[in-house]
């Protein structure tokens, strides 16, 4: 699988993004850096090849040119001269590297911590869009990152003491060498930095196992084993050929520093030689790049070039700072390009997951562990003495990087597994599952996490190809009026989706659950025949009144906007007349624990649409997004349809009612319909007063809006697809007690995991500068959608838990505490929509929906705080909690330091009390 997402983004990225990005694009497909260089010697030795034969390749020389563009002549040769050829290579060794992450979790934590913090490294790795500047091109990096995490892991794999088998020494040995052979092949130099990465790291191991041997046995370190690999390194550099560009480097001797004056290494007495000359190779190296990288604009410390033994000792702690951290947030923002912020938010990634490496050295401190801990931290030592430009540095470390955060990653999922399992165990106690051994209702909770992680994440892949499209669209056709034409005519359809289709999945659910499987048929036939009578006759009506329902829509438009958005309307019908096929087999697959497929098949959606409009958009202009789009809506469909049909439930239409449930299932329905319509009228209701604002503000308006709904979407589909189905199962099992207890665990989960959207607000101009401004999007229409980002991202945790109290009120029979809820967001929206628009603008509309938002979620827990058993202080501390993060956003927004420290102080005590109160409900039911 990583092989083949990896194949199919890096040929998407080098066929069809990079030729739409002049600013990026070089030529062949290949960005403007080191990829074009290598690909024109690379094209060079090819035609040698031709003329002389394949001796002139010299593959195993190690010598020369660097293996890759070797490699790439070769494939040249082979195949003609296309960089797409050597994707399969380069992917390939993106995928190892995942698997070898994913394989040193269980290493260095056996079980399912450690194999939970390699699956999510692992995932990080495969997703990360900066890895794309090397499996998606020609580079070296790919290499050298498959080769060190081969040293790593055969070097881990001679750690573990006793072994019997002399297979598992070959196999450590020969991991190490390939790894080795790997690295020379493009990068000898970093032989000799990991070589001494793995003598630090076995000395910190031999400690640490001489340590623990008195408190647990059979954790001492074997050091011919260990120093087996060392030993492999260690030939293997000492037998490769010198580096030439190093040697190169290190011969210069007029360097300049960036503030032009002469940089000279002075030696220093008392210091055994070696060092000193050891120091100043990594000085020189460090001098040089600083004096020729200062216009690449990401130097760091450029003005600190160590002259001698003792300066360049003392800066050590600062070069594992950088190695480990850099780039550092206040660069963040600073000439925001779309390369510079991809950096900045894997960096806050990395932030987030620093501190569990923390809890993996108090929870389960072990040789493996320290050994990885002393290998990366004196290998990124190095490598941020030596490298002052931050671009440079990123690739270089990016596989020791991946290392530390698998380690982190293992330290969050221990942390959250023992919570999950304590809970578990309370609840399995109290009902009396843990004595007969069999699972209690509440043990599938960790499956409900593990499952709403894995659907976030292909869900947020789908909003980020939505994103993407609106992107392209915006990137081709500007901020204009064919553009806001394009977003009305979308909402249209998407409003009566909202309170048509939607629902029907949340009213159908509990009862699908509890029927027998030919009541379960029978309910998804007649689901279907009715919704396709209903909506066929909105689409029809919608169809014949589409000139007067733009014109209400773009009421500040003219004629011909209002012709053109009505025609794109009526293309855009048929996605809603057949949204009943997606939601009722998304709901049968959901109900049979298969969300991943509805994930996997919605994916499909963003990218045929996008795929479709750069393939017809110089002939049909924004009309392509929406064939894409029925494209993508017919490759769902279908997916589902199969999916379904497999699962034992044809999608099949029937009018026949006996039987079933209707009863229930309609007033449900009905309830949720109108809850769904009071929520979906407030898309139309801001779109109406945008139009009025004036047609040049509907697209910034819609833009803006819909990234917020990136996130808040992602949000509510993995609720809907994972938690629905489970609370269903406790309602229809009557776990009363289960259901109010996991609505507020749920409740509180979501609200802190949406607590990192003060980044949002540090971020959202300069991303907004970054992927708009240029071509059709003018500064001050980027400026002014960050804006209203700021303002949108207010709406997340209110969103989440809205949706969550929802879900809950769809199976537990209240459903009507929804609909007045949603009645109360929408006049309160309105009604600040009157006082803020006429002199707010597009900043008045976002303020006025964050205030609707705000209301439904404070009124939802009001009323259902009985039904949830909510004490009032639990109400508090979630609107306290709420206000905390928008505080914090505030003085992040504002650079207020106080105010920000105050938020964390509270936020932490919040997060305190919070967990006070999950744990006083499984005393009382235990």
């Amino acid at each position: 699988m990583a092989f083949l997402y990896a194949l199919a983004t890096a040929l998407a990225f080098q066929k069809v993004v990079l030729p739409h990005m002049p600013a990026l694009h070089g030529a062949h497909g290949l960005l403007k850096n080191d990829a074009l260089f290598f690909h024109e010697r690379a094209v060079e030795l090819a035609a040698r090849i031709g003329e002389g034969g394949w001796s002139e390749l010299g593959l195993l020389s190690f010598g020369g040119l660097s293996g890759n563009i070797k490699l790439l002549a070769a494939v040249y040769a082979l195949f003609g001269i296309d960089p797409a050829w050597f994707l399969p290579i380069t992917c390939a060794l993106h995928a190892l590297a995942a698997v070898l992450l994913y394989r040193l979790g269980a290493l260095l934590w056996p079980g399912r911590t450690g194999q939970l913090g390699g699956l999510i490294a692992a995932i990080l790795f495969t997703l990360s869009p900066t890895s794309l500047q090397w499996y998606g091109q020609n580079h070296k990096d790919s290499f050298a990152i498959a080769g060190t995490l081969l040293i790593v892991s055969g070097w881990i794999r001679s750690l573990v003491p006793d072994w019997s088998s002399i297979r598992q020494l070959a196999r450590s040995a020969l991991m190490t060498l390939a790894g080795a052979l790997l690295v020379l092949f493009v990068r000898s130099y970093l032989l000799q930095i990991l070589l001494l990465g793995m003598v630090v790291g076995t000395l910190a191991a031999w400690v640490v196992g001489a340590l623990r041997a008195r408190v647990e046995e059979g954790d001492a370190l074997s050091i011919p084993r260990a120093l087996l690999p060392v030993v492999i390194v260690a030939a293997t550099f000492v037998a490769s050929p010198k580096h030439e560009v190093v040697e190169l480097v290190l011969a210069v001797e007029d360097i300049t520093a960036p503030d032009s004056t002469p940089w000279a290494w002075q030696s220093t007495g008392g210091i055994p030689r070696s060092i000193d000359h050891a120091l100043q190779k990594l000085s020189t190296s460090r001098a040089h790049f600083a004096s020729s990288g200062h216009a690449a604009g990401s130097l760091v410390d450029g003005g600190r070039l160590p002259a001698n033994a003792f300066d360049a000792l003392a800066y050590m702690p600062r070069a594992l700072a950088i190695g480990l951290f850099a780039p550092f947030p206040g660069s963040w923002v600073e000439n925001p390009t779309a390369v510079r912020l991809i950096g900045a938010f894997e960096t806050l990634v990395w932030y987030g997951f620093f501190p569990g490496i923390a809890l993996f050295v108090l929870r389960r401190p072990s040789v493996k562990l320290f050994a990885c801990l002393g290998f990366a931290g004196v290998s990124l030592t190095i490598m941020g003495y030596a490298e002052p430009v931050v671009g440079t540095l990123y690739r270089l470390r990016f596989g020791i990087w991946t290392l530390l955060l698998l380690t982190g990653a293992a330290g969050w999922a221990h942390l959250a597994l023992r919570v999950l399992d304590r809970l578990d165990g309370k609840r399995e106690g109290a009902s009396g599952h843990g004595s007969t051994g069999s699972p209690g209702p509440r043990s599938v909770l960790s499956r409900v996490a593990a499952d709403g992680s894995v659907v976030m994440l292909l869900w947020g892949l789908t909003l980020i190809g939505f994103l993407l499209r609106d992107l392209v669209l915006i990137g081709s056709a500007g901020l204009g009026t064919a553009t806001g034409a394009f977003f009305a005519a979308a909402m249209v359809p998407m409003f009566f989706f909202a309170f048509l289709s939607a629902p029907m999945s949340d009213a159908m659910t509990g009862s699908y659950l509890h029927a027998s499987t030919e009541v379960r048929r029978g309910i998804v036939r007649s689901i279907l025949g009715w919704s396709a009578l209903l909506f066929a006759s909105v689409g029809g009506c919608l169809f014949v009144l589409a000139e007067q329902v733009m014109g209400w829509v773009l009421s500040g438009a003219d004629a011909d906007t209002v012709a053109e958005s009505a025609g794109m309307l009526r293309w855009n019908l048929p996605v809603f007349v057949f949204s009943g096929w997606t939601v009722v087999g998304a709901a049968v697959l959901n109900a049979g624990r298969r969300s991943r497929v509805v994930a996997v098949a919605q994916f499909c959606v963003p990218v045929v649409t996008i795929a479709t409009f750069l393939a017809l958009e110089s002939r049909l202009g924004v009309k392509a997004i929406i064939f894409g789009m029925l494209g993508g809506m017919a490759a769902n469909t279908l997916i589902v349809t199969l999916a379904a049909a497999r699962s034992g439930v044809a999608l099949l239409p029937s009018l026949a009612l006996k039987g079933l449930p209707v009863r229930v299932i309609g007033r449900r329905y009905v309830a949720l319909g109108f809850a769904a319509l009071f929520t979906a009228a407030i898309v139309p209701l801001n779109f109406g007063f945008a139009g009025a604002l004036g047609s040049s503000e509907v697209p910034i308006w819609a833009f803006a809006s819909k990234l917020v709904q990136v996130f808040t979407t992602t949000v509510g589909f993995a609720i809907g697809a994972v938690a629905l189905p489970h609370l269903a199962t406790l309602a229809a099992s009557h776990s009363r007690a289960q259901l109010r207890d996991d609505t507020w665990f749920l409740l509180v989960i979501g609200t802190w995991l949406w607590s990192v959207r003060p980044a949002g607000r540090f971020l959202a101009e300069p991303v907004a500068l970054a992927l708009l401004v240029g071509g059709n999007v003018t500064a001050p229409d980027a400026l002014q959608l960050a804006d209203v980002l700021k303002i949108g991202a207010l709406q997340l945790p209110f969103v989440v838990t809205s949706t969550i109290l929802i879900k809950t009120a769809a199976v537990a029979g209240a459903a009507w505490r929804a609909t007045l809820s949603a009645a109360a967001g929408l006049g309160v929206n309105a009604v600040a929509n009157l006082l803020l628009v006429p002199d707010g603008g597009v900043h008045g509309l976002a303020l006025a929906s964050t205030a609707g938002a705000a209301m439904t979620a404070v009124t939802l827990l009001l009323l259902a705080r009985r039904r949830a058993d909510l004490a009032y202080r639990e109400v508090g501390l979630m609107c306290a909690a709420w206000l905390g993060v928008a505080c914090l956003g505030a003085a992040v927004g504002g650079d207020n330091v106080v105010l920000a420290l105050v938020s964390v102080t509270a936020l932490i005590v919040l997060v305190r009390l919070h967990w006070t109160t999950i744990l006083e409900r499984t005393r009382v039911v235990s």
